[in-house]
């Protein structure tokens, strides 16, 4: 076997390697050295205030660009990439030749994609209806939730917000149409109805945050009550503590959590009652 033979197999090995390898570096230095030149691949979106998909000089705007190599006098193949909330128009890609002088350019125009909100009262309703409430938008549009929704209503329940379909958790609405199709259920909670009969004497609610870290929530009495006739229920955020009727609650801020808190104590004696609130703002 000839030397020259001998040099020629390594070097078709290694070509053969890099190629199935996906190197895309070397497959552009291939290009270059075959005569490949630069052209420009520009991605055009459609603007969210504009009605008319048509005008592509006015409606579109340039959202990103790409250099490319190709063959001289070979015409591309740009099929556009992916751009969340956005959907290629492919029907208007004109395909280029690929000139010498580098002049190419490929416009790809994309539509702006429409997605919908629906907002399931799990029943309650809005007013007499208890149909789901659906909310369509553009990408991108402002979505204003006391307009074009609303908190709905239920007999004997507080609405206490919205859970995702399928999660347990309550979420923030979004400001804006995402790029998702997305339904959201009611959560509601236990009414808490408070009796306010007339009542001889007067309470007061004090919270204050203590150095180590914690919150304590203390009830005065009228000069003259005794504290041993009265018994309290708290409750925060509107949930019940259990187990407790003193006049004064201790809670730590981890047992609290982070954010503002409402502590409200419904306050009995002799069956009459009187309720209070305080707020606390854990960091």
């Amino acid at each position: 076997m000839s030397k020259q033979k001998i040099f020629c197999f390594p070097l078709i090995a290694l070509l053969l390697a890099f190629l199935l390898a996906g190197c895309s570096s070397m497959i552009e230095d291939m290009r270059k050295m075959t005569g490949g030149v630069v052209y420009t691949v520009e991605h055009w979106t459609h603007k969210l205030d504009s009605t008319d998909e048509s005008d592509f000089e006015k409606s579109y705007t340039l959202a990103c660009s790409q250099k490319k190599y190709g063959i001289v006098g070979s015409t591309t193949n740009e099929k556009g990439k992916d751009l969340e909330g956005f959907t290629v128009w492919t029907d208007k890609i004109e395909q280029q030749k690929v000139l010498q002088n580098g002049s190419t350019v490929v416009k790809v125009y994309y539509k702006r994609n429409e997605y919908k909100y629906t907002f399931n009262p799990d029943g309650g309703k809005w007013g007499s209806s208890t149909d789901n409430k659906v909310v369509k938008g553009k990408y991108g549009a402002e979505f204003d939730y006391k307009k074009d929704v609303g908190d709905p209503t239920k007999e004997n329940l507080e609405f206490a917000g919205w859970k995702e379909k399928g999660s347990n958790t309550l979420v923030e609405l979004p400001k804006k149409i995402g790029a998702k199709d997305k339904t959201f259920v009611a959560h509601w909670g236990v009414k808490v109805t408070v009796a306010a009969p007339e009542f001889v004497g007067d309470i007061s609610l004090k919270a204050v945050e203590e150095k180590d870290k914690s919150w304590t929530f203390t009830v005065t009495l009228a000069k003259g009550e005794d504290a041993k006739d009265w018994a309290c229920e708290w409750f925060i955020d509107d949930n019940p503590v259990q187990d407790q009727s003193a006049l004064t609650l201790s809670r730590t801020k981890d047992e609290l959590g982070k954010g503002k808190h409402t502590i409200r104590v419904r306050a009995v004696m002799n069956g009459q009652i009187y309720t209070k609130s305080v707020t606390a703002t854990v960091e």
